[in-house]
């Protein structure tokens, strides 16, 4: 094994190996078959305990240190941990000549979610291909969400040729993979309808990012408390929607955040402290909304101005939103190099579109009077 993919590797230079079988969930069709006892007594070599495990050893070997090894299934407690970059989790998305379906989305999430701990600590969560032609808007925004979210690994399954202009910016806003661990530390059975993202960027500060999901066949009320998001409940937060681009209001009398979500849908809730200056409380630019595009950022009191830069991809109309208070009116922009747009939404929010052919970092000046 160790010669075979040494050349599979050395000499023909492929760099991404995916092993099927392994540890799994099944027990008479996976790797760990040949650890059992039963199995092991009929060995012509019952001295040799462990296998498997000289196997993956001798694959993670062949192929080298600067490959890509994922174990499918990959399991935590085997020995693939010490040696695989990443573990598929569960079942197929799909089975053969089927599409989609939203039991397939909900087996993709539960999966996750009892494995999630392990998630870039262990290896690299797989949640399988990424598939949302055959889907509705909002199960296809909840399969986009669950695997964007906490950074899997992903994999675009669909004929994208074959895409409408709206999926394939969805599939543009899981890109690039975000760098996200997990905060809990053990697994859930449960299927959780709040998940909570901490980000900390360097020049917007810390904020939460919470995805409500309606796992559901009807329309529901999603709510969740400041104390379930170890968020200070005496600080004044606002929200923005990441898929609607609406404001979401944070209670602070019951101290809670909620929002209607439809059947089989999500909302991605953008928390901030709320700030008497205007402020950056999302874009369209990716699901985790960590402010990727956002290279530098400053608030000029006595110029009453905003300045930033902002990285730019080319054909993508990123639009920024700012949140503007009772005190503050929009008078103007200044962008360097690139066109923008500016727009006055409901509840003090502006928008403002970046255009550009070419991926460039952009310079840009919002004043208020």
């Amino acid at each position: 094994m160790r010669n075979c993919f040494a050349k599979v590797s050395g000499e023909w230079g492929y760099e991404f190996f995916k092993i099927d079988g392994m540890s799994g969930r099944n027990s008479s069709y996976c790797a760990h078959l040949y650890e059992r006892p039963e199995i092991r007594i009929c060995f012509k070599d019952p001295s040799c305990p462990n296998p498997f495990e000289l196997c993956v050893q001798a694959f993670r070997e062949g192929i080298g240190d600067d490959r890509i090894f994922l174990a499918c299934q990959g399991h935590f407690s085997g020995p693939e941990a010490l040696y695989a970059d990443a573990s598929r989790l569960g079942a197929d998305i799909v089975h053969p000549g089927e599409p989609v379906r939203w039991g397939n989305v909900l087996n993709q999430c539960q999966c996750f979610i009892n494995q999630a701990f392990t998630h870039n600590i262990v290896m690299v969560t797989d949640p399988d291909t990424l598939l949302i032609r055959d889907l509705s808007l909002e199960e296809a925004r909840t399969t986009t969400t669950i695997v964007a979210l906490p950074g899997q690994l992903t994999f675009f399954g669909d004929k994208l040729a074959g895409l409408s202009d709206e999926q394939m910016k969805m599939l543009q806003q899981t890109l690039p993979v975000a760098d996200v661990r997990p905060g809990n530390l053990y697994p859930y059975f449960n299927m959780l309808p709040v998940w909570n993202l901490r980000v900390h960027h360097e020049k917007l500060g810390s904020y939460n990012v919470i995805a409500l999901f309606n796992w559901n066949e009807e329309l529901q009320t999603i709510s969740v408390t400041a104390t379930e998001l170890g968020v200070d409940a005496k600080v004044d937060y606002t929200g923005y929607e990441f898929w609607t681009g609406k404001a979401a209001t944070y209670d602070k009398t019951t101290q809670s955040l909620s929002m209607e979500v439809p059947a089989h849908g999500v909302r991605i809730i953008v928390l901030h402290p709320l700030k008497s200056v205007p402020q950056w409380v999302g874009s369209d630019r990716h699901i985790t909304q960590n402010g990727m595009e956002i290279t530098d950022y400053a608030w000029h009191s006595d110029l009453r101005t905003l300045e930033g830069k902002i990285h730019l991809v080319g054909t993508f109309s990123l639009t920024m939103h700012l949140r503007v208070p009772q005190d503050y009116t929009y008078s103007g922009i200044i962008c360097k190099d690139v066109k923008c747009i500016v727009k006055q939404e409901q509840d003090n929010l502006l928008a403002v579109t970046f255009l550009t052919k070419k991926t460039t970092d952009a310079k840009f000046e919002v004043k208020f009077g």
